[in-house]
């Protein structure tokens, strides 16, 4: 499948993949300031931004996606930079292809499932996701003419306003003044379990540079977990932000030194 992505700057190339409900513009800010060494490209993966739209939402699409977005515009090695859902994307075409990864960065996500009921503050994350999804889907989008009608709506399900901005980026007016939605509902919907699930290791490792950014606040990543990026990514580095899970919004200076810092020595 063909993604859509921004390219800006020059230099070694970068690409970064966002998270769920996100797109490449959530990266715009932080791509510009990397754009003075690297070329960056924000990418927009499957059912997501400007990209097309499909059934099938599962990791193993996601590489396959990107696979093809480096073929077709030769580009032989990058650093990869993924948070959340990106970041178990990159993870696994890493380990898939590491000779197209020159070094790889991980924002706030392990690679193990966050399905397993057992773990409750990691489950709580897919029945949040559950409810936003529901939330999107109940909205009456036809009729509202503006998007603050909209946030009304959607702030009887959630009342979360960061939130609620965030999931509206994603509303879009067409060529008639009509709202509609960019990102792919119902694949997301139907496909939930898969991108919560993890990226199975078979024993296969990444042995180029490795970076974990752990949001510190956040769920996602455990100290458990620590253990399982060692094995996968011999020549990994762990570091902590003051974060919850949106590390590029809450931090972005100390992210941005972070990035630098890694990307200017390893590629």
């Amino acid at each position: 499948m063909e993604l859509y992505a921004q390219k800006i700057g020059s230099g070694t190339p970068v690409v970064i993949l966002h998270g769920l409900y996100g797109s490449g513009d959530n990266w715009l800010t932080l791509g510009k300031e990397l754009s003075s060494t690297h070329t960056v490209y924000l990418v927009d993966q499957r059912n997501h931004g400007r990209s097309a739209h499909h059934p099938s939402l599962s990791y193993s699409d996601l590489t396959e996606d990107l696979l093809e977005f480096l073929d077709h515009r030769q580009l032989h090695q990058v650093s990869l930079v993924g948070h959340s859902m990106g970041g178990k994307t990159a993870m696994n075409f890493a380990l898939t292809y590491p000779e197209r990864v020159a070094s790889l960065v991980v924002i706030d996500i392990a690679l193990r499932s966050y399905l397993h009921p057992a773990e409750r503050q990691l489950y709580l994350q897919h029945q949040f996701h559950l409810k936003v999804i529901h939330a999107l889907l109940k909205l009456d989008i036809d009729y509202p003419e503006t998007r603050d009608e909209v946030d009304k709506q959607l702030a009887q399900q959630l009342p979360q306003p960061a939130i609620r901005s965030y999931l509206l980026k994603n509303l879009k007016r067409d060529s008639d003044g009509k709202f509609f939605w960019a990102i792919n509902l119902s694949s997301i919907q139907n496909n939930l379990d898969r991108i919560m699930e993890g990226i199975p290791w078979t024993g296969k490792t990444y042995r180029q540079p490795t970076l974990i950014i752990d949001g510190k606040k956040s769920e996602y990543i455990q100290p458990s977990d620590y253990d399982d990026f060692k094995k996968a990514f011999p020549d990994v580095r762990i570091e902590q932000l003051d974060t919850g899970h949106w590390v590029h919004a809450e931090k972005p200076e100390e992210l941005l030194n972070l990035l630098r810092g890694f990307l200017s020595v390893n590629f």
